[in-house]
């Protein structure tokens, strides 16, 4: 979507159950390497975007976003560029420690009373049990480089899917080039 501005916001995403799979504990994990390691270092500091992020939910949105981004087309490609650097990243054996303690609130952020009691009744609503959220925790604890190495298919099929939003300037979104189907003006 053409809008007058010099910078741009870019998406890309997707959906698991697209692709037969489901959300598992090592997504946290993963969310916290991709955005503290590649996408800050890549779209944020080199490219210099405000921001940027990865994200996947227990819905099975899995996503890549920018926001005030002078340069949506390299970020686009840079988020292609994400299983890559994934298997890179495995290569080395990395201790995953502090990504995983950083993920931890990801699954069960703290709460008061009543975000407790709303939390339960979403989890009841949507039928996830108790042994499906210790499962969760279970993998999100245990997470190991093999099991995010596991997660770069997902990140192939969602960078495959070209379901691509760029709102951006005029000469921005032209950058784009074919990754764009349909350019709209506000």
């Amino acid at each position: 979507m053409a809008i007058p501005a010099a910078v741009g916001f870019a998406c890309m995403g997707s959906s698991l159950r697209l692709h037969g799979r489901d959300y598992v504990g090592s997504f946290p994990v993963l969310i916290n390497v991709l955005n503290y390691t590649y996408l800050w270092s890549e779209i944020r500091v080199r490219g210099g975007a405000y921001g940027c992020g990865f994200g996947a939910r227990s819905s099975g949105d899995v996503f890549y976003y920018t926001y005030r981004d002078p340069q949506p087309a390299r970020s686009l490609d840079v988020m292609r560029a994400a299983p890559a650097y994934l298997r890179s990243f495995c290569a080395e054996n990395p201790d995953l420690t502090g990504f995983i303690l950083g993920s931890v609130s990801a699954l069960d952020p703290l709460r008061g009373e009543e975000e407790t009691v709303n939390a339960g009744e979403r989890r009841w609503f949507r039928g996830i049990t108790e042994e499906a959220v210790r499962r969760l925790y279970d993998q999100l604890l245990h997470t190991t480089p093999a099991d995010l190495l596991a997660l770069a298919p997902v990140l192939e099929e969602l960078a495959g899917e070209r379901a691509v939003c760029v709102t951006a300037g005029k000469n921005l979104l032209e950058a784009c080039g074919a990754e764009l189907e349909d350019i709209l003006t506000v």
